[in-house]
């Protein structure tokens, strides 16, 4: 995959009180971003697309290089809540190799 560049931007991101706007690193279909409620003081991946957070780390380093590593996937075939189990597999294994540096 050609290097691409992070970019800032505000995204949308479900939360347990609804969606919340937020300053993020942007890089495909992947942000980075402060954590919000119990995940404040943390680092969060999200999927832009479903807002929804992927993991969440103390480690900005491990954020950027997971948040790197997960856009290179495919996320085209979300549809909704649905995801599909080749998608899902791709993700555990990039979490595992954060393994410590996360929590899920």
């Amino acid at each position: 995959m050609p290097e691409r560049k992070w970019i800032r931007e505000v995204i949308r991101i479900d939360t347990d009180c609804g969606p919340v706007a937020m300053p993020a690193k942007v890089l495909g279909p992947i942000g980075v971003h402060f954590g919000i409620g119990s995940h404040a003081k943390r680092i969060s991946i999200t999927h832009i697309g479903t807002g929804r957070r992927i993991a969440s780390t103390n480690v900005a380093d491990a954020a950027q290089r997971l948040g790197e590593a997960l856009a290179e996937l495919n996320w085209d075939c979300l549809a909704g809540d649905c995801v599909p189990e080749r998608l899902r597999v791709e993700v555990v294994q990039i979490l595992r190799r954060f393994g410590s540096a996360l929590s899920i």
